[in-house]
């Protein structure tokens, strides 16, 4: 049901990005939606070996769901936190997910609670699980998560 949800909210994003992405990242699209994940694969695979933010999330969401590889949360955890420190909102929550359920690291709810912050301030979504995830918290858990999110924004995302 999780694997679902972060799917559809990762895609759900993807769609409301501005379409100033082209070419082989489209492709990838195209073939996902049509269930060539191998085709989708073959796309994206140099896109994210380059940096590209897209493709290494897109990539991670389908090692976490096993979807044309092997499933492999490590590999999707590494993909997924190279796209969220370049700024890719559905990444940075994908990755608030990744750090609340302990997918290919620890569990660390502090850092989740950072994550779903960055990602809120051009997200909202977002917003809907950092506000699910501090009624977990304790008031001191808050804190602390706060001054970890600050860290990070204050090193442009090197620190987090």
């Amino acid at each position: 049901m999780m694997r679902l949800l972060i799917s559809i909210l990762f895609f759900m994003q993807w769609a409301n990005m501005p379409m100033a992405i082209a070419g082989d990242i489209l492709k990838g699209f195209e073939a996902y939606n049509k269930g060539d994940y191998s085709g989708a694969f073959i796309e994206w695979e140099d896109l994210a070996a380059s940096g590209d933010a897209v493709a290494q999330s897109s990539l991670g969401i389908m090692y976490h769901l096993g979807q044309g590889v092997s499933q492999d949360d490590f590999k999707a955890f590494d993909l997924i936190n190279r796209s969220a420190r370049q700024g890719f909102a559905p990444a940075q929550m994908s990755l608030g997910h990744f750090y609340e359920n302990g997918l290919g690291t620890r569990p660390d709810q502090a850092r989740a609670f950072m994550w779903f912050s960055i990602a809120a301030s051009s997200d909202k979504s977002a917003q809907t699980l950092l506000e699910l995830l501090k009624a977990k918290m304790t008031a001191s858990d808050i804190n602390a998560a706060t001054a970890l999110y600050n860290q990070c924004l204050k090193s442009k995302r090197t620190k987090c």
